[in-house]
């Protein structure tokens, strides 16, 4: 399996109903830092993909709404429901991490960039 580059967004050009549209098509690496260490991470590959999530994981989605994640697979809700007030964190975006087989988050105020890739070749 290979992958391409297809896109880096930095910071400063996030743009959330594109990040949403690349989270549902593509496989995404986000750069972020985490507010509670100081340190970086990257979650790879991050999707929404929903060929390539459990459907019991997608009913799950549903469970962590009820939980006060403030999770939604669109942005319109996204912008409405995961803003943090406190520590002006922004919204909070969550998606399934293929390598870590569960659901992963961060904040877009953490958020250094985001990269867009294209799997050619095998499956994950």
């Amino acid at each position: 399996m290979s992958k391409k580059l297809l896109k880096r967004v930095p910071h400063e050009e996030l743009n959330l109903p594109e990040l949403f549209d690349h989270l549902e098509k593509d496989f995404v690496r986000v750069y972020f830092r985490k507010k509670t260490t100081g340190t970086f991470r990257n979650i790879y590959p991050f999707t929404l993909r929903a060929d390539l999530i459990k459907p019991t994981e997608y009913r799950n989605l549903a469970n962590i709404q009820s939980q006060n994640f403030s999770v939604s697979l669109t942005y319109e809700e996204y912008s409405k429901k995961s803003y943090s007030i406190k520590d002006n964190r922004g919204v909070r975006v969550i998606a399934w991490s293929l390598l870590d087989n569960g659901w992963r988050s961060f904040y877009t105020e953490n958020l250094l960039f985001y990269e867009v890739y294209d799997l050619e070749g095998d499956t994950l």
